[in-house]
């Protein structure tokens, strides 16, 4: 296991070396008249790469790499993620340079703040996509372990496609010009490399995980967030859902877990309102629970993403409401329309409801 972790990390740099020193838009044709083991691999990655939404795109970004993929689907689903980290590196650069020139010149309010979303969102894409291939460089197991360790891979990019998507509707409202055509452009090639790199994902899923939904899928309506849970979760689905750590699969069972801060608007509590816990809550690596008694909370709230294995308990779907009501017509852009964002990971979120009511 050692041995193939250490030849699977070398290949990944070798593949970011590559891509840091060649285009990744450089027509294949361009080397040397291949072999034959090399137009086989060739091929394989061509037929992969139909399955995909942009094949073409996929082809031009993974067929310099025949030879280390040669016709391994894991290693393909590697060197797309690869690619889709490379790319998400260079825009985030590019985004920060671009922010800090808005930041002193004479900008549009909307503009700037939607660079600072761009900004932020890619910052989290990059994460997200790391920690996609650091899940896939240790696979290991099988049967539901497996599956879970997969069902990791799929929900890293697709949070991090979601936050490319983001960058994106930040500008729906920003003037248009060449500042927001240069981004929007940019960032639409982006995501067809994240989406592309997704699609091989699923296609490798598919090969090892063939016994139907994942479990993650299947355990979502009975320990996911925003469900409310009325009942000890059914055994198997804390034991799949957690490779977590047993302190928090037994936080998932309890039906009065030991908590941290306590939001009561009758006083009872630490705090009146949910938006003060943002400045309370600790950061570090041990997980902070947060109770919030039922009540209707009118708050926007954002923990940033240095607050990591955040859990959030309250009395009931019907009981512990936040709202708020927010709205790109109120001046702000998508990203900050949201009436709760957590961007740190490890989020737990038991019997609460969370709504917008600033209509269309």
């Amino acid at each position: 296991m050692d041995t193939q972790l250490s030849l699977s990390i070398m290949f990944l740099i070798s593949i970011i070396l590559h891509i840091n020193h060649v285009s990744a838009d450089t027509p294949p044709d361009a080397a040397a008249a291949p072999s034959l083991s090399t137009t086989n691999n060739s091929e394989f990655i061509r037929k992969n790469c139909e399955t995909t939404l942009y094949p073409v795109l996929c082809y031009r970004s993974l067929s310099r790499h025949a030879m280390k993929i040669q016709e391994d689907p894991a290693l393909l689903a590697q060197a797309a993620i690869g690619v889709s980290l490379n790319r998400a590196k260079r825009m985030a650069n590019y985004v920060s340079n671009l922010t800090q020139e808005a930041d002193t010149g004479a900008t549009e309010p909307r503009a700037i703040s939607a660079l600072h979303d761009c900004f932020s969102v890619f910052g989290d894409a990059v994460e997200q996509i790391r920690d996609s291939l650091t899940q896939m460089l240790k696979l290991g197991g099988s049967g539901e372990s497996l599956r879970f360790q997969m069902s990791n891979v799929q929900t890293y990019m697709s949070a991090a496609l979601t936050n490319e998507d983001t960058c994106t509707d930040g500008f729906e409202e920003v003037n248009d010009g060449p500042m927001k055509k240069d981004v929007c452009d940019r960032t639409v090639k982006v995501k067809q490399v994240t989406s592309n790199a997704l699609a091989l994902v699923n296609s490798y899923v598919n090969k090892v995980c063939c016994l139907g939904r994942l479990v993650r899928e299947r355990c979502l309506g009975k320990i996911g967030a925003f469900a409310q849970v009325t009942q000890a979760p059914n055994p198997e689905c804390i034991s799949a859902v957690s490779d977590r750590k047993t302190s928090d699969r037994k936080l998932l069972e309890a039906e009065a877990p030991p908590v941290d801060l306590v939001v009561a608007q009758d006083g009872s509590g630490n705090f009146t309102a949910f938006s003060e816990t943002v400045a309370a809550a600790e950061t570090g690596t041990k997980r902070f629970v947060i109770y919030v008694k039922k009540g209707v909370y009118n708050n926007n709230v954002e923990f940033n993403k240095s607050l990591r294995n955040l859990t959030l308990v309250g009395d009931g779907i019907d009981a512990t409401i936040v709202t708020g009501s927010n709205s790109n017509a109120d001046g702000f852009t998508t990203f900050h329309s949201a009436t709760f964002a957590a961007r740190g990971p490890g989020l737990i979120i038991r019997r609460m409801t969370f709504e917008n009511t600033a209509g269309p």
